[in-house]
Order: structure tokens, then C-alpha cells, then sequence
């Protein structure tokens, strides 16, 4: 990214900054507003000279500033502070409504070619900070401002201080492209491969653009008569056997009941609560037990897994296989022709099932973009049937996909359990199975005939063992193969998530798989990032820092909203308090056991319960810091999990 720049924008009453960094000599470049100080025209003439701008939500806020400013610039007005300031907080308040006409119109103004990172880390409608997101990626810094933006600024310590933020930030954001280098490649190539601008897209927006394109230049409608296609249901009269596909019959007596009573199941139900007392809520099923494994069926997909958590393993006569159904969602729609009402099915579903024949043909042929473009738009069919803001809403489709799928991971179920083989997980796209050796044969017989009878390729991998706490909560190791893991056993979360004690999945990812000792990995761990965990609070909290200092007297610090900490042999205790009006007040025993007066009306919660934090938002002294980690805590964290699933496991097989 030759002559591109990482930048972000800060705006206070009387002051405005704008930092760049150079994407590859990391230089940077800063133009100020303040006081007698005025480099405007410079920071114009700059724009005009760079090729690409990356910033973290620039489209809502970064970009809306620069475009005003250069737009003002344009007319010959000169640019003031406190335009730029009503600008800021106009743009911030609108962020939960709609915004007006004025600011809509900046928005959307192209004075200079931009990437918005957080555009292609989250869909429209879900976001976390620039902050939440520097704790995932390791940055030394995640610290606020250090001056309220309300605030007016009167000298250049000020000033000083507010730079330094603004750089921290550029720093992120610089850190950040390049851990989404490959994200930001591919939609490179796919903006080129498809003649479409994806450069500030999740991979939902990827989608989007992909099959509107598609689907406009083969029915011929324009993007505006494209985009206001809807199909909306009435949930109070449908029923689940309204959207059946497969006219199943099932061998087994549990599961023939279950599907009996299914099929009379409505979609929707009343609420009872009384907050939401007489609107609907999707159904969730009744679940089927069948040998000790509690299947749960609803509109979103299908799991089962035993009561309780279990280790399986491979041994010298059983093997672990999995059956995956390949895009199972996909060659449901496509094999079942499910299409919206409100679209042209002689259309939609031959560029469809093309879309696929064209993903498979691409990567044959070595094709990457193309067959990467085509696998995201392929498998973000299913979510955008249940999108209100896209033209393929239609929820019925949707629930077809569903819930025959789970009827066909139950059909294979019945299969495998009336001839003998015991199932022991399911989930959306596929189940799970120990086998005798002797068996394996019939096994994949069995599989093979139920494949081509549902015409969807089924694809088996062999687990040498299996540590499953839920069916949400698991570590598993494939064959010659790295561990997968899902929720708790997550080491390195997406940046989507948040961030919690990464040592402890660690541990156990080196306990159960390796045999390593827990104290061990604890132990030897010399990264203090993976000691850290990160909330932030919502805005009907305030944050403070409780802690003994030299002279044996409590101190109180204000916190940030977000905060990143480690579970330490000394200092204090991280609390949220709830706001609220104090009216009375009443003589309580403070985290140290001495007498504090607080308001009885206000509510406060330990962020971790009776544990000692040290709250470490920008990282120095690191060596101390892992000298003060309270490593034991780790460990009795990493014992909870492990006794809770040794101790409780159901022995198979034995």
C-alpha cells in the first residue's frame, strides 16, 4: 500500500488533530487547530497526495470531519473549531438514531480513497472500540483520552497530552491493518475479480455486493427495484409442517414420536413474561433422549450431547469418526430450490446453484479470489433469508433451510442407532460417533447410501480424542491435525470477543491433548498479555480502583469504561457501581473490612469476586508485573474446570 496512511481525528471545543502514519515507513504526520495555530490548507493539500487513508469507524465519524473540513475549505469559509465541535457531537448523538440530511450527505462525499477496519471486522449493527479491540491484539496501550472531549484546551501541556492519545490510537489502527493484512488483500482482489468496491466490507457486505450484482445482471431490475424486495410472514399460522421438504420415515420409536409431535409444533409462541407480555418469540422445540444423549431441536439448528462432560478417546478397538454434511446449508437451498416469494425462482435459483458449480470450478482451476468471493456469498444465503435490510428477506426460506436440516442429521442418526452405532454429539452440520473397528465397514455403507439418497456430500474426519464440557464447550483433536477448540478452550479469540485469562484455555489445551502439567505451562508463561482479561462497562456504570497505599491507607482512583487487568499477589480491587440519583446512604465494610458510608440506592459489583487485580491499561515494568501475577489462581481456575469434567465424565465403552 504504497503512499497509504493509518490516521485518526480528535475534535474538543476549541481543538482539532489529525495524526497519519505511513503504512510502511511507520513516519508520521500531524495537523493541528488551536489557537493561533491553523494547518488547514496543509492537511488539504496532504489529503490530495495520499493514495489510501485506513482509520476504525472512519465512515461514521473520521471521514464525516474531513469531508465538512474539506468541504468548507472548498467554498472559501474559513474552517472554525467550534463548527467542527457541534459537528463531533452532532454526529455522536445521531449514532443511535438516524442521521440527518446534512450529515448523511458528508458521509457518503468521496474527496479520498478509504478502508474502515471496523467495517470489515463487524456487520452494521455490531461494534466494539478501537480499545476492546487493541486488548486482543496485544497493544502496550489501551488508555482513554486523558482530557474530557468536552473540555476546553488551554495550553500546550493539554495539547501535548492530546497528541500522544491521538498517536496511540494511529498506532492501533496501524497494528491493526496489518493483523488483517490477508482480510484486506482478499477484498482487494474481489473488488477487482467482481467490479465491485468491498474494500470496507465484513464478509456479510462482501456478500451483499457480490449477489446484488449478480442477481441484477441476470434479472435485468436496477439496484432501487432490487433493494425494496421483501417477503414478511405471519408466524401466528404457520406451522412446522408447513416447511417440510423430506417426507421422512423414522425406525426408531423415540425418534418417530419426537417427529409426530414436531410436526404439529407452531413457529412462534406467545411471550408470558410480563415485560413482553403478548408479542412472539421463535419457538424452541422440545428436545428428544436417546442412549443418554439430550438432543435439542429449534429454528436456529440442532445440538445434542450428553448431561454431563465426558472425555472419548480412541483406543484399540473403537474410532472417533465425524460426518460433516459439505455445505450442508447451500445444497439444501440449492437441491430444495428454496427461494423468496418475492423473487423470480427461474432466476434465482439456476445463478444459485452456478454460484456454487463456479465456486467448485475456481478452486480447481487455482482461482483464489474468485472462489473465496463465491464461498462467502454462497454461505451468507441462509443469515441474509432472516435480514431486514436485504432484498432476500424471507424468513420462511430460512426456517426451511433449519429445520429440515436438522430432520436430516436425524434421519442419519436413525440410520446409525437402529443398526447399533452409538451417537454421542450432534450439531448444525453434522454428528459425531464411536465405532468398533469391526464395524467400520457397515459404517461407511450406511453413510454412502444415506448420501446419495440426500444428494449432499458427506466428508469424515477421525478424532483421536475428544474433551467435550458442553456442546458449546469443547477441545477436540482430529488425526495428524491441530486441536479445535469452542468456547472456553479458545486461546486465541477472535477479535469479535472479548478477552479472558488466555492461560487458562492454554493449560488445559496442554493438560488434556499433551499431558502437561498444569502448573507447568503456568509457570514457564512469560507473556503477561496472556494473563489479561478486559471488560468493559456499560454507561450505567462508573469504574474505580481500590487499593492500599504505601501509607496503609485506602485510595480511590476513577477507571476508564474499558479496563484490562491481571490477577495479582498484591495491590487492590477493581468495582463497578451502578449510577444512581444518592439520596440516602448507610455505614458498610469496604473490600478491606474497614467502615465506608456508600448510597443504599447504588449498586456495586467486585469485577472479580474477592480477587486482588492490578489494572494495567498501558503495559510497563513488565518484568515486575509477571512477578506479581498470582499464578495460583490460574492454577485453582484450571483444577475447577478440569475435576468438573473428570469427576463428573460418563465412562463409554468400558
Amino acid at each position: 500500500m504504497n503512499n497509504s496512511y493509518v490516521f485518526d481525528v480528535e475534535v474538543l471545543p476549541n481543538f482539532f488533530s489529525v495524526i497519519f502514519k505511513n503504512t510502511v515507513t511507520k513516519e508520521n504526520i500531524s495537523f493541528v487547530k488551536w489557537e493561533d495555530i491553523n494547518q488547514i490548507d496543509e492537511l488539504i493539500s496532504f489529503i490530495k497526495s495520499v493514495n489510501f487513508m485506513v482509520g476504525y469507524n472512519t465512515t461514521n465519524y473520521d471521514n464525516i470531519i474531513l469531508n465538512y473540513i474539506i468541504e468548507t475549505h472548498n467554498t472559501g469559509y474559513p474552517v472554525l473549531n467550534n463548527e467542527l465541535y457541534k459537528l463531533s457531537k452532532n454526529i455522536i448523538a445521531a449514532q443511535k438514531t438516524e442521521l440527518p440530511d446534512h450529515i448523511r450527505e458528508l458521509k457518503y462525499r468521496k474527496y479520498f480513497k478509504s478502508i474502515d477496519l471496523m467495517r470489515i471486522l463487524f456487520p452494521d449493527k455490531l461494534k466494539r472500540g478501537l480499545k476492546s479491540v487493541a486488548v486482543n491484539i496485544k497493544s502496550e496501550s489501551i488508555l482513554d483520552s486523558p482530557i474530557n472531549f468536552d473540555e476546553v484546551i488551554y495550553d500546550e501541556a493539554e495539547v501535548a497530552s492530546l497528541l500522544d492519545y491521538n498517536l496511540n490510537d494511529v498506532t492501533i489502527t496501524l497494528d491493526l491493518l496489518y493483523y488483517l493484512r490477508n482480510e484486506i488483500e482478499l477484498r482487494n482482489e474481489i473488488s477487482k475479480e467482481y467490479k465491485v468496491n468491498v474494500l470496507s466490507e465484513s464478509d456479510t457486505g462482501v456478500a451483499k455486493k457480490i449477489l446484488t450484482k449478480l442477481y441484477t445482471e441476470a434479472s435485468g431490475l436496477s439496484y432501487q427495484e432490487l433493494s425494496s424486495l421483501r417477503t414478511h410472514r405471519d408466524f401466528d399460522k404457520l406451522k412446522v409442517s408447513d416447511i417440510l421438504l423430506y417426507d421422512f420415515e423414522f425406525n426408531t420409536p423415540e425418534i418417530k414420536q419426537f417427529y409426530e409431535e414436531l410436526k404439529t409444533q407452531k413457529l412462534s409462541v406467545l411471550k408470558t413474561n410480563e415485560k413482553s407480555k403478548g408479542k412472539r418469540k421463535l419457538n424452541k422445540f422440545n428436545h428428544l433422549c436417546l442412549d443418554g444423549v439430550q438432543i435439542d431441536y429449534g429454528l436456529g439448528g440442532i445440538h445434542g450431547f450428553y448431561k454431563k462432560p465426558t472425555i472419548i478417546e480412541e483406543d484399540d478397538n473403537f474410532v472417533i469418526i465425524d460426518i460433516d454434511f459439505r455445505s450442508f446449508y447451500p445444497e439444501i437451498i440449492a437441491n430444495n430450490e428454496i427461494c423468496p416469494a418475492h423473487l423470480d425462482k427461474s432466476i434465482f435459483i439456476p445463478l444459485f446453484k452456478r454460484m456454487i458449480n463456479d465456486r467448485l470450478l475456481a478452486k480447481k482451476n487455482g482461482q483464489k479470489t474468485k472462489a473465496e468471493g463465491l464461498k462467502i456469498s454462497i454461505n451468507s444465503v441462509f443469515g441474509l433469508f432472516r435480514s431486514m435490510y436485504f432484498w432476500l428477506k424471507d424468513d420462511a426460506c430460512a426456517f426451511k433451510t433449519t429445520v429440515n436440516g436438522q430432520l436430516i442429521i436425524t434421519k442419519l442418526l436413525d440410520i446409525l442407532y437402529s443398526n447399533g452405532f452409538h451417537v454421542f454429539y450432534l450439531n448444525t452440520d453434522g454428528l459425531t460417533a464411536k465405532i468398533h473397528k469391526s464395524k467400520l465397514s457397515h459404517f461407511y455403507q450406511l453413510c454412502k447410501d444415506f448420501e446419495s439418497f440426500i444428494n449432499i456430500e458427506l466428508e469424515y474426519t477421525e478424532y483421536e480424542k475428544c474433551i467435550i464440557r458442553d456442546v458449546n464447550n469443547y477441545i477436540i483433536k482430529p488425526k495428524g491435525k491441530e486441536a479445535k477448540e469452542k468456547g472456553l478452550f479458545v486461546v486465541n479469540n477472535s477479535l469479535k470477543k472479548g478477552y479472558n485469562y488466555p492461560i487458562i484455555p492454554l493449560t488445559l489445551k496442554e493438560y488434556f491433548i499433551n499431558n502437561i502439567p498444569v502448573e507447568k505451562t503456568i509457570e514457564k508463561c512469560d507473556d503477561i498479555h496472556m494473563f489479561f482479561k478486559s471488560v468493559k462497562v456499560g454507561n450505567n456504570f462508573t469504574t474505580e480502583y481500590r487499593y492500599l497505599n504505601d501509607k496503609k491507607t485506602i485510595e480511590i482512583k476513577s477507571m476508564q469504561k474499558n479496563n484490562r487487568w491481571y490477577v495479582s499477589k498484591s495491590l487492590g480491587y477493581l468495582v463497578k457501581i451502578e449510577k444512581a440519583k444518592i439520596k440516602e446512604s448507610s455505614e458498610v465494610l469496604d473490600l478491606f473490612g474497614n467502615k465506608t458510608t456508600v448510597s443504599s440506592k447504588s449498586k456495586e459489583i467486585a469485577i472479580e469476586k474477592d480477587q486482588k487485580v492490578c489494572v494495567l491499561n498501558k503495559i510497563e515494568h513488565t518484568e515486575f508485573h509477571l512477578s506479581n501475577v498470582d499464578r495460583s489462581y490460574y492454577s485453582n481456575q484450571c483444577r475447577k474446570i478440569i475435576e468438573f469434567i473428570e469427576d463428573s465424565q460418563i465412562k463409554l465403552f468400558t
